[in-house]
């Protein structure tokens, strides 16, 4: 089990009892302080986190899977969160939450799922890549679902009447929760891919290649401004972030030097990852205004989400595998069949719900009519409610993640092609309509030039700044090996084998010059600066084997020299 969690959050228990003697209790838990830690996570921690889930994903899994990720997200939301706040009111006598709409709402945010310790687990053991994308777009669209039944839920206008007296019918409340998904989820997805549209047109023409601090600021703001103005229009800054970062992963690239893409790709997984740390600072924090007799309560609700997860996983499950298999019988003979979701899968989803920082930020935001219809200190015991199911749930099923997935023998380890799912799993129509957006809308419009159109792959975006300085550490041990054996034998050579020893010895000079090129050359495409005096041949030639080493670069992630255009030609994207 991964320890910095833990480690973090008794951090946070430490510095939440410092400032707990500085303070009285009052001004502890006073409004202001809830304000302050939504703030934090609403604004600072969670932009960064969606932004690094969508700059490193692999597009073309997530595309193939969409629409069984959004039976997932939309169908066992509204189940997960059904079923929860049907057991909570049943036992309302044991544990004092009687009203039902403190119990949906709170089932709302407690449905919202958010699986770091498993995901970081299934990337470092590269687990199936079917069950990571349904695990990672589950929790992802599935955090947007929650948030916007809790707002609704939280909200008066949405439960009663003009005048504030009378609540609203049932098929109405359940027809405005029904309009403000529909509308916020696809409002936030036009709005992400408008302000990517925005950022890579500005990349494109501010050319910030020759700073590359400049270049990874202005990728880490987007994250922030996006989320903002998505809030500010009342949409979910969680999906715009993401569908953001994902067109911005694919299309921003060519725009960014080979030092700078890299850098930013580190400097933004390395800020998410301090991101999820500081999450867990802030559960520590307010552990510290955690009492135990909430206790009886928070049991209560881990059985019901253990419940409420199983009614929704396993169900939805079924009906995604009986629509693939029905598109595996209209598949024409020789075709790969659609991969279906084994037994193990379902069980590691269903394994894969923890709570984190979203729910832990809308429990920070009920409203004091919780504690008007459901008596004084109902906030109290959803907040420390919420705190148990967080640290218990990351002990025991994040904790577990990798024990589970040896037992169940889940294959791990394998490197699999990017485009797999989306060759299996999508329609040739399908197919058609996505390269013909990407060569006729987003290409010419976002990349332009022709050059920087071949370093769109999708190869290079899980390429690790630590992975390369390896090659490239390993790259120079071998030049200096290969450059002390040619002085070794140019010594021990005679005169008949002199061509033999000149042909090394360019070849050697050629690997160099190259790969100089290659960490030092930007990808404009322009060509290496030659001096006046040589001729516009050699300008022209020096130009194509600089094109042919970006591109062969961004194609396959590898620290290799060639030096002709002929060499590149198999690499070439291909829509």
């Amino acid at each position: 089990m991964d320890p910095k969690p833990w480690m973090t959050i008794a951090v946070g228990i430490i510095l939440g009892s410092v400032v707990r003697l500085l303070m009285s209790r009052e001004e502890f838990e006073h409004e202001l302080f809830t304000e302050l830690n939504t703030a934090v996570l609403n604004l600072i921690l969670l932009p960064i986190i969606i932004f690094e889930s969508g700059w490193s994903l692999r597009v073309k899994d997530f595309i193939a899977q969409f629409q069984y990720i959004l039976i997932f997200a939309i169908g066992g939301t509204v189940i997960s969160t059904l079923v929860t706040a049907y057991f909570i009111f049943l036992t309302g006598h044991l544990h004092g939450i009687t009203e039902w709409r403190t119990a949906v709402t709170y089932s709302s945010l407690i449905s919202a799922t958010d699986p770091v310790a498993t995901l970081s687990t299934y990337s470092a053991l590269q687990v199936d890549p079917l069950l990571n994308i349904m695990v990672f777009g589950e929790s992802t669209i599935n955090d947007a679902v929650a948030i916007v039944v809790f707002n609704i839920l939280n909200n008066d206008v949405g439960i009663y009447d003009d005048c504030g007296t009378r609540t609203l019918p049932l098929h109405d409340m359940l027809l405005n929760i029904a309009k403000g998904v529909v509308t916020k989820f696809f409002g936030s997805i036009a709005c992400g891919v408008l302000l990517a549209t925005i950022y890579i047109l500005v990349l494109r023409g501010a050319t910030m290649r020759h700073s590359k601090a400049m270049e990874i600021l202005f990728v880490l703001m987007s994250s922030f401004l996006t989320y903002s103005l998505a809030e500010s229009f009342y949409l979910s800054g969680i999906i715009a972030v993401l569908f953001c970062s994902v067109i911005m992963g694919i299309y921003a690239r060519p725009h960014l030097s080979v030092e700078g893409s890299l850098l930013a790709s580190f400097f933004i997984r390395e800020a998410a990852m301090l991101a999820d740390m500081c999450v867990f600072l802030l559960v520590g924090v307010d552990a510290v205004l955690v009492d135990m007799t909430s206790l009886d309560f928070a049991l209560w609700v881990m059985l019901f989400c253990l419940i409420s997860r199983a009614c929704s996983i396993f169900p939805l499950g079924m009906l995604v595998n009986a629509i693939k298999r029905r598109g595996n019988k209209k598949k024409r003979g020789g075709q790969d069949e659609r991969q279906l979701l084994s037994g193990k899968h379902l069980f590691m989803m269903w394994h894969a719900g923890l709570r984190g920082g979203i729910a832990l930020a809308l429990n920070l935001e009920v409203g004091p009519w919780a504690d008007e219809i459901d008596g004084l200190r109902t906030r109290q015991t959803l907040r420390n409610s919420t705190f148990f199911v967080i640290c218990i749930f990351l002990l025991g099923f994040g904790g577990t993640t990798g024990v589970m997935l040896r037992r169940l023998r889940i294959s791990v380890g394998i490197e699999v092609p990017h485009d797999r799912l989306y060759e299996r799993e999508t329609t040739e129509f399908l197919r058609f309509i996505g390269v013909w957006i990407h060569d006729h809308v987003f290409a010419p419009v976002l990349v332009g030039d022709e050059c920087l159109k071949q370093l769109i792959s999708g190869k290079h975006s899980n390429l690790h700044l630590e992975e390369v300085l390896g090659q490239a550490v390993h790259g120079n041990w071998r030049h200096m090996q290969d450059r002390h054996e040619a002085d070794e034998d140019e010594e021990e050579m005679d005169g008949s084998d002199f061509p033999t020893a000149l042909a090394r010895a360019r070849q050697l000079a050629l690997d160099a010059k190259v790969s100089y090129d290659l960490y030092n050359a930007d990808n404009n495409c322009d060509g290496y600066d030659d001096d006046d005096s040589e001729t516009e041949d050699k300008e022209e030639d020096s130009e194509e084997s600089h094109a042919c080493t970006q591109c062969y670069w961004w194609q396959t992630g590898q620290v290799v020299a060639h030096g002709n255009k002929s060499m590149c030609s198999g690499v070439r994207y291909q829509g």
